[in-house]
């Protein structure tokens, strides 16, 4: 996993770049997904994959570059600056996502296609699914707890 952060500090008024997993120091896998944490985009890219970046004036953009498993990658708690960080455990398998988050939020996953179910905590709850980001409200509780997710797609 890693974590680009992208700013315009230049004297223009657009910035273009590119980004890629090989940008991230030892980085051992060879299928991604990149996700922008402002603007909720996810793209699947393989290690040497680029993606251009264009950033207004005094423009920035987060991206989290995250090992994916069956075309799939647990985010974490989305509305977190450091997402990923908010995940204490995960499984991937074909077809289901199992993963325990800190605390409650937006959780956020990318799936290849609409789940069948989601459970939170064992139970059945509402979800969002668009354009292979799945969000899912986990509300806050009397006391900080961890929350246990399970996706089935």
């Amino acid at each position: 996993m890693g974590l680009l952060g992208v700013w315009n500090l230049a004297d223009s008024d657009l910035v273009k770049c590119t980004i890629s997993p090989h940008d991230i120091a030892d980085i051992e896998w060879d299928d991604f997904i990149i996700y922008e944490y402002f603007s909720k985009k996810t793209w699947k890219v393989t290690k040497h994959d680029v993606i251009n970046v264009e950033l207004p004036r005094m423009g920035y953009k987060l991206f989290f570059i995250l090992p994916a498993k069956h075309n799939a990658v647990a985010i974490g708690l989305i509305n977190k600056y450091n997402s990923p960080a908010t995940i204490i455990s995960q499984k991937i398998e074909k077809g289901v996502i199992k993963v325990t988050v800190a605390d409650s939020g937006i959780f956020g996953t990318v799936i290849p296609k609409k789940p069948k179910s989601v459970f939170c905590n064992g139970k059945k709850i509402d979800l969002n699914y668009e354009n292979g980001l799945l969000t899912i409200e986990i509300a806050e509780g009397k006391i900080r707890q961890n929350n246990e997710i399970e996706i089935k797609w």
